[in-house]
């Protein structure tokens, strides 16, 4: 990341190592949504708010000033426990 007061980059160590085949999750999880009739969790507007922020760490890091986002969604539910064990059975 980089410092801004000293100018410098500096590692940041991660939270947690991810080790799961997580790839095709979304899109398990959106056809799921479909299927069940609910609103699934990487829908427009989380994918709206998503570009939001990337053009604004792009617009503020250009313009060397704060910009504030214009966007918001709602924070989607977290997977249940279990959930994914039973979208990863009927991916493989």
């Amino acid at each position: 990341m980089w410092h801004h007061e000293s100018r410098e980059w500096r590692d940041i160590p991660l939270a947690r190592e991810f080790v799961e085949d997580w790839r095709g999750l979304g899109v398990a999880d959106m056809a799921y949504a479909v299927r069940d009739g609910r609103l699934h969790r990487t829908n427009g507007s989380l994918a709206y708010h998503v570009l939001d922020i990337m053009h604004a760490v792009y617009d503020a890091s250009r313009e060397g000033r704060h910009i504030e986002l214009v966007s918001g969604c709602q924070r989607p539910q977290p997977l249940r426990a279990g959930e994914f064990n039973v979208v990863q059975q009927h991916g493989h």
